[in-house]
């Protein structure tokens, strides 16, 4: 049995459905359906359990004292053997005293969990009920550390001011040693200080724990008007990282992997919709400047900001500080950045600043031009790390952001674009060489033989056909290897063909169903 525990943040009455928690269009959307035996789903246990204000949770709403409960929560859930429930029946449970939500926690336990041993928990929270999360896998580390546990956090408010010891924030800072955890995901909403009033600034600041270095992390940044914002785009990510966990312990079955992409394309949909809506409204949807951020507990904003890129965001995340004055021309904008370094300039940045300067901002046909020649350093430059390099990145996202918002250029034609530019510069071949060569020695004939794919697979136009089929030939190539020597050949493949997949995609949306899953996918998969 898998079980998933959800637990809802702070809310009146007890963080119930009326709640951003779990009404249809928030965080907790059907939680409690989607996970049931009427959707094929019988091996999944779903209990849902209320906010800290309830009495039998913390009884508290300023200062609740989630580590006593998940203490408590845990000790009382769990079989003396500490693989099973403790009690199968829902009514039993909610007899416990430990806040269960019976009318919520829609799936079976008497007919499909009595007895069954616990394969691996996922917890899901909202708030403070993300905080929880934390402070319950610390628990289950200590009483039952053979159960796998994953995490989905969303914006989870400790609710202090400061992460002084023996806080909500102190107490779950430090995750790193959690033999337990395998994926954690923290969904961080980009709250405007600006934008809210002392109090919520002050007191809804969230939290990133340091995790195990070995896990599955990730820290999705989302932009949020404020903590209580009910646009449902977090309630959609939050169902997809839940699949996402849920498909890493082989729980949805054979159509897992569908299932994450269906909930993915409706993540993306929501997203879309929210943007248009902010649009009409003359408030674009935005990531505020790290200064003017609520700070973030574990995690420097200004970092966070930079590094952060939302694939389905209409425009690429344009970096804090980054940001184009109207009232200032493009070569004003590339001073105000490039000042900072000291570094001279190459040849190819020189004929880069050239385009800049003669770029007029409002012409279409010139912002293309100089979109294409910012891609091509990139593209020449995209080995290495320097300040210069971002600033360069930025300048293309500020075009591209021009490109589709002001001048309605599709998606589809800029990929096609940088696809062309990629064969040009021979992008994927330097890439995937760097790659392979980083993950253990290969013979003099291996090197010889993937030199020989690329050679040929640059002499033929650009196609779909032709896409697919160096993805065939890497798969053969890596299967032909000696992976013993090489024990990151496989990931490294995988994840080698996933980008190709999805740049494939972009340019041939019609044909992206014929690409078959990469046969050393498939063989990794059943190895484990």
């Amino acid at each position: 049995m898998h079980l998933i525990i959800y637990f809802y943040g702070t809310g009146k009455p007890f963080g119930t459905p009326e709640q951003k928690t779990s009404n249809p269009h928030g965080l907790g959307q059907n939680f409690g359906i989607s996970y049931s035996p009427t959707m094929g789903y019988e091996n999944i246990a779903t209990i849902n359990v209320y906010g800290c204000t309830h009495p039998e949770v913390c009884d508290a709403f300023l200062f609740p004292n989630l580590r006593k409960f998940a203490q408590r929560f845990v000790d009382k859930l769990l079989s003396k053997e500490k693989n099973t429930l403790s009690k199968t029946n829902l009514e039993a449970l909610k007899a416990l005293g430990i806040g269960i939500d019976t009318k919520n926690s829609s799936t079976d336990l008497t007919s499909n969990a009595t007895n069954s041993e616990i394969e691996s928990i996922t917890l899901v929270g909202y708030s403070r009920g993300a905080v929880t999360c934390f402070n319950v896998a610390q628990e289950l580390n200590q009483v039952a550390p053979h159960i796998p546990v994953n995490i989905v956090a969303a914006e989870p408010v400790p609710g202090n001011l400061y992460a002084f010891p023996g806080s909500n924030a102190a107490n779950i800072a430090d995750c790193s040693s959690l033999g337990n955890l395998q994926n954690v995901s923290v969904i961080i909403g980009a709250h405007s200080a600006e934008d809210n009033v002392f109090i919520q600034n002050a007191y809804f600041s969230q939290i990133v724990p340091k995790l195990p270095p070995s896990i599955n992390t990730n820290i999705i940044l989302t932009p949020a008007l404020t903590h209580q914002d009910t646009s449902g785009m977090t309630g959609a990510l939050v169902q997809v990282e839940l699949a996402k966990c849920l498909n890493s312990q082989n729980a949805l079955g054979d159509g897992g992997t569908e299932h994450v992409d269906l909930l993915q394309n409706s993540y993306a949909e929501r997203y879309q919709k929210v943007y248009e809506q902010s649009l009409e409204k003359k408030r674009k949807l935005h990531y505020p400047l790290a200064k003017k951020m609520q700070k973030i507990f574990g995690l420097d904003r200004d970092t966070l900001l930079k590094k952060h890129k939302e694939t389905q965001h209409p425009s690429p995340l344009i970096a804090a500080g980054y940001e184009l004055d109207s009232n200032k021309s493009l070569i004003d904008w590339w001073r105000k950045h490039d000042k900072k370094i000291i570094s001279p300039h190459s040849a190819l940045t020189k004929k880069l600043i050239k385009e800049i300067r003669n770029c007029n901002i409002n012409k279409k046909e010139e912002v293309l031009s100089l979109y294409k020649e910012a891609e091509s350093w990139l593209l020449k430059k995209a080995f290495t790390s320097t300040a210069r390099y971002e600033n360069v990145l930025q300048l293309r996202n500020v075009l591209y952001d021009r490109l589709i918002n002001e001048f309605k250029y599709s998606k589809s034609e800029l990929a096609q674009i940088s696809s062309e530019l990629q064969q040009k510069t021979n992008y994927f071949a330097a890439k995937w060489q760097r790659a392979i060569l980083a993950t253990g020695p290969l013979t003099k004939e291996a090197k010889g033989s993937l030199a020989v794919i690329f050679a040929e697979h640059a002499k033929e136009s650009p196609s779909f056909e032709r896409e697919r089929e160096l993805m065939r030939k890497i798969d053969t190539w890596a299967t032909q290897q000696d992976h013993s020597k090489n024990p990151k050949l496989i990931s490294t493949t995988q994840l080698f063909q996933e980008e190709m997949k999805k740049m494939t995609s972009a340019l041939y949306p019609k044909q992206a169903n014929n690409l078959e899953d990469s046969p050393v996918a498939i063989r990794q998969s059943k190895s484990d």
